[in-house]
């Protein structure tokens, strides 16, 4: 989907990941439904689900098959990926 996006898209596309990212920070049941509201209406313009992706015509093409993982793969609990995780 990232080569249909715009370079005006990149503005929206972040403030759907800080209402995310508060959807998960949310304290209350209250505020958990308001976003997830919010952002169930955000996501659907950038085609981020099944349906929505087919309510505006675009196919994804099967990804080629990559040899199995590995069932346990080792992992730091105490690292928070948020913090890795960097805007351009």
């Amino acid at each position: 989907m990232a080569p249909r996006y715009l370079i005006t898209d990149v503005h929206a596309l972040g403030m759907v990941a800080l209402l995310i990212d508060d959807f998960y920070k949310a304290t209350s049941p209250k505020d958990r439904r308001e976003l997830a509201a919010e952002i169930r209406q955000q996501t659907a313009r950038f085609g981020l689900s099944n349906w929505d992706r087919n309510r505006m015509n675009w196919t994804v093409s099967a990804a080629p098959q990559e040899k199995p993982r590995p069932q346990s793969v080792p992992r730091d609990e105490s690292v928070d990926p948020r913090k890795v995780l960097k805007f351009k």
